[in-house]
């Protein structure tokens, strides 16, 4: 096993996935620390960042051969592929949005960050702003009515869907990036 690049708990916490410089997606059972599955990135793909889905049924995983892969772990088959941004150097980070839709967000090596419809892979927005390689993203979303009436809700914004993007070198900047809704004046 090659050094490990990152780490994701499920909902629940019964699993962990990690991923691998050998561009290995591990499945782990956190009650007895065994290896469930393991799923194979791609040919000569360095997997760089996984997280589960909000509903732990998925994995999202980035690689170094500019593709954002959504896997089936249960059967371990990629279902879905997302593509148009860079990446091929840096660990790139990646993440689900499902307030008002269902969207895939990612930072990229040209500056940019991408959002990607879940269920067509299409590029629906490109957001524009750093000046240095995005490297890190993460969505806050308002509370669903089923999240409200959990005990332990997740974080996330009283106000707003926001997505919070790192870069680096140069920029060396967090940006906040809101969307008020339709409705919002000012």
């Amino acid at each position: 096993m090659d050094y490990v690049t990152a780490v994701h708990f499920n909902r629940d916490s019964s699993l962990i996935v990690s991923c691998a410089l050998d561009g290995l997606i591990r499945i782990w059972d956190t009650s007895n620390s065994q290896c469930l599955k393991t799923l194979a990135e791609g040919h000569d793909a360095i997997c760089q960042h996984v997280q589960f889905s909000p509903n732990s049924k998925y994995i999202l995983s980035t690689a170094h051969d500019n593709a954002i892969r959504l896997w089936d772990y249960q059967t371990t088959r990629c279902l879905k592929t997302y593509t148009g941004h860079t990446n091929s150097k840096y660990c790139i980070s990646a993440c689900f949005s499902v307030t008002g839709g269902k969207w895939i967000v990612a930072g990229s090596e040209d500056n940019k960050v991408y959002i990607w419809d879940l269920q067509t892979r299409q590029i629906v927005q490109i957001l524009e702003g750093h000046t240095d390689v995005v490297v890190a993203v993460a969505v806050s979303s308002q509370p669903s009515y089923e999240t409200q009436q959990t005990l332990t809700p997740p974080q996330t914004h009283p106000l707003q869907n926001t997505i919070a993007t790192g870069s680096i070198d140069s920029d060396l900047s967090i940006r906040i990036w809101s969307d008020r809704g339709p409705n919002h004046v000012g």
